[in-house]
């Protein structure tokens, strides 16, 4: 039985896309069925994976699939009418994507094609439904777009699980309580758990979970990474990803889902830091990379200060009487930088 999943956000910009993304990866790996329906036809962050997969090809689908902007505006009162209807439903990596338009480009006329009524909706929301092959699938995810409107009312209505993703910013928090208080309001028996992406203030994630919003609706925190949030849609993210705690923190928030609402699916992903402590990790992770040249290099001379009053008669002579031992030395420092410097995540330009 498919499983379906609604990713909401009170404002932009809080990782929804992101965090759908990694998510549905990681259930993939696990040869879990994913599909993830792009539900942003102006945005269309998700759709983009899509369009730079394919180098950049503007035409995503073929004039018999329908993404989800065709059943919206092009369809109108054919919306019942059935006949050679087939989604668009497009592999990406491990799972599947449904693109909210055909063209990446796609421009929409809104006083003639627009329409948000909560009875279209409902029809348009059962079209799609219809169109998914639900003994496929084992989850649906809908990426909704940020704020609240009649088509994130009825996606909400209509799906099993509602997800709010949110920053840590007061600005976040207030858009996403009213969002949140908005769609109770709209469904009151349906609980609407709420994620923090991007956390920053953080030292373990013991400490995420006794920070902020508490209760049976939070599902956690999930670790600010600037490589990650950097290098999003680039050919370098999935490399960059698998090296980060952001990964690891969204597989713990699956399993916390997983056991309040009893999914049958658990993430097994266990990764080591390449720094022997996550704290560490998590720090390096918000600072830029010549900062953290700065620190390696920095954590270098301190070991060497350390030494040189045991060793620095010795070291002093022999640079003297061998001059190449001097520069075999500063190569040394040099190679020992890098090689530390390459377990880092890599921030691309």
């Amino acid at each position: 039985m498919t499983t379906y999943i609604n990713v909401v956000s009170g404002k932009g910009g809080t990782g929804k896309t992101l965090l759908c993304s990694i998510l549905a990866e990681l259930l993939g790996n696990q040869n879990v069925s994913v599909l993830v329906i792009d539900m942003d036809i102006f945005v269309r962050g998700l759709t983009t994976l899509l369009y730079f997969q394919r180098s950049e090809s503007l035409k995503l689908s073929t004039r018999r699939e329908l993404t989800v902007s065709d059943i919206f505006y092009r369809r109108g009162k054919e919306l019942n009418n059935k006949k050679d209807s087939l989604l668009a439903t497009h592999k990406y990596r491990s799972f599947e994507i449904v693109p909210a338009v055909s063209r990446i480009d796609e421009l929409f006329d809104l006083e003639r094609e627009m329409i948000f009524d909560f009875e279209y909706n409902e029809r348009v929301f059962d079209e799609i439904k219809n169109l998914i092959k639900e003994d496929k699938y084992d989850y649906v995810l809908f990426d909704c777009r940020a704020g609240y409107d009649n088509l994130v009312s009825t996606i909400h209505r209509r799906s099993d699980i509602t997800i709010c993703v949110q920053e840590e910013d007061d600005i976040s928090d207030v858009t996403a309580n009213n969002l949140i208080r908005q769609l109770e309001k709209d469904s009151s028996r349906k609980t609407i758990f709420r994620v923090t992406n991007k956390a920053r203030n953080i030292s373990s994630f013991k400490d995420l979970e006794q920070k902020g919003h508490k209760g049976i609706d939070s599902l956690g925190y999930i670790p600010f990474d600037i490589d990650v949030m950097n290098s999003f849609g680039k050919k370098s993210f999935w490399e960059d990803i698998s090296r980060s705690l952001y990964k690891s923190a969204v597989a713990e928030t699956w399993n916390k889902l997983a056991m309040k609402t009893e999914l049958k699916h658990i993430l097994f992903y266990k990764r080591y830091s390449p720094l022997l402590s996550e704290k560490v990790e998590r720090t390096f992770g918000m600072i830029g990379q010549s900062q953290r040249l700065f620190a390696v290099l920095g954590l270098i001379l301190g070991i060497c200060g350390l030494l040189f009053p045991f060793f620095g008669r010795e070291i002093i002579y022999m640079f003297g009487e061998r001059p190449e031992f001097a520069f075999s030395f500063v190569i040394s420092i040099m190679g020992f930088a890098m090689f530390l410097l390459s377990f880092l995540p890599k921030r691309k330009r």
